[in-house]
């Protein structure tokens, strides 16, 4: 989730630069280096990037173009800050995290209402404006009461034997017989197949012959 919206948001601003530029080639070309984490990059060797016209490294690049927006760096501070807390465990940095972010959030639905009272209008300054930001709602969607305690929850050590690798395997056999089954007019059929090919492997005991 946090990957996909960061791209939506370095799509945004690769947009605002003309086709064919350095700016717009460095977001567009080299995408998949910022969603590695800085300390992962390679800082040391730097290689011919025929899009770019220069020997750079992967952590040039990345640095390069995040000192074109200053949202996208905060964007991606904010992504790889919780990339580590999940991958590390650290439900309780995660935890001060998400209470800071509540914290502005109500902050500065409280600064809005008081300058809806004192100026009886809704032509918020900029400060108070609401942030047209990828990261930030994705973040709304995280800290959300349905959503916040089973993020803390996959993120703990008690729960990391748990995935949903199951159901991602299930989905991808039900993708496959529907592309395999492409005609069949009863869904019943079809729902019938699809359990024929789940439970395909039978275990059965080998029958012990008898000594004469």
């Amino acid at each position: 989730m946090l990957n996909r919206t960061f791209n939506k948001q370095r799509v945004r601003v690769m947009k605002q630069y003309p086709h064919s530029t350095y700016e717009y080639n460095i977001f567009k070309c080299f995408w998949k280096l910022f969603l590695v984490g800085y300390a992962l990059l390679d800082h040391k060797i730097p290689k011919y990037r025929r899009n770019l016209k220069t020997f750079l490294t992967d952590a040039q690049i990345v640095s390069e173009a995040l000192t074109l927006n200053d949202e996208l760096f905060l964007s991606y501070e904010i992504v790889h800050r919780i990339h580590n807390y999940i991958i590390n465990h650290d439900v309780l940095n995660l935890t001060r995290f998400f209470n800071k972010f509540e914290e502005l959030k109500q902050n500065l639905i409280n600064a809005r209402r008081r300058w809806t009272l004192e100026n009886k209008n809704r032509d918020y300054p900029l400060k108070l404006r609401k942030l047209d930001n990828y990261i930030i709602i994705a973040l709304h969607t995280l800290t959300s009461k349905t959503n916040k305690q089973g993020v803390l929850n996959a993120c703990s050590k008690e729960y990391q034997q748990f995935n949903n690798g199951g159901i991602e395997g299930i989905n991808r056999r039900i993708k496959l017989t529907e592309l395999e089954g492409f005609g069949i007019t009863n869904l019943d059929h079809l729902r019938k197949r699809l359990i024929l090919q789940i439970n395909y492997r039978v275990e059965r005991k080998k029958e012990s012959k008898k000594i004469k």
